[in-house]
């Protein structure tokens, strides 16, 4: 399972994937350790994805949620939007 995520992940562009695989069952898998993205990675402690046999089959999900997320976000230079706090 561990495998088929990580090449899934892969197909849409992550270039780098860490993860553990706590359960699987026909309607929710739960991972636990989950690094992706080489640069600045997006992390998380728990992601529990629920779904059914049917959804799964139309590369469809119900739910997804994360726990203990980490990520960093940086401006670019010239961004719009952020402002500058004395």
């Amino acid at each position: 399972v561990r495998r088929e995520i990580a090449g899934a992940l892969g197909e849409a562009g992550v270039a780098h994937v860490e993860l553990e695989v706590v359960r699987v069952t026909p309607w929710t898998l739960e991972l636990r350790g989950v690094v992706l993205g080489a640069e600045d990675p997006w992390r998380a402690g728990r992601v529990v994805v629920r779904y059914s046999p049917g959804l799964l089959r139309d590369r469809r999900v119900e739910s997804v949620s994360a726990d203990d997320v980490r990520l960093t976000i940086r401006r670019r230079a010239g961004a719009e939007g952020f402002s500058k706090k004395a």
